[in-house]
């Protein structure tokens, strides 16, 4: 028969696992970057970004003159662009 020890061992074990399943697998937070911010990320100009981003999948228009641009989106395209290339 174990001893309480070795039981919340191993509850402790089980627990500390599952956080960290669900902390690895659980989508970031996303954040909406100013084009000064995406501009960095993506190694463009920010006029560029203005200029394109009605067809970017990344960009969020809050208002007629206000686009703000989503950091996961923005890293998923760069995501799919490498595995493109590989």
């Amino acid at each position: 028969m174990a001893n309480i020890d070795d039981v919340l061992r191993q509850i402790i074990r089980e627990e500390l696992a599952a956080l960290q399943f669900t902390k690895r697998d659980a989508p970031e937070e996303d954040q909406l970057l100013t084009a000064s911010e995406a501009a960095k990320l993506l190694h463009v100009s920010e006029r560029w970004l203005y200029k394109h981003a009605s067809t970017l999948p990344y960009a969020v228009r809050l208002s007629e003159t206000v686009v703000r641009f989503s950091r996961n989106k923005i890293q998923a395209e760069i995501q799919r662009k490498l595995k493109m290339q590989t």
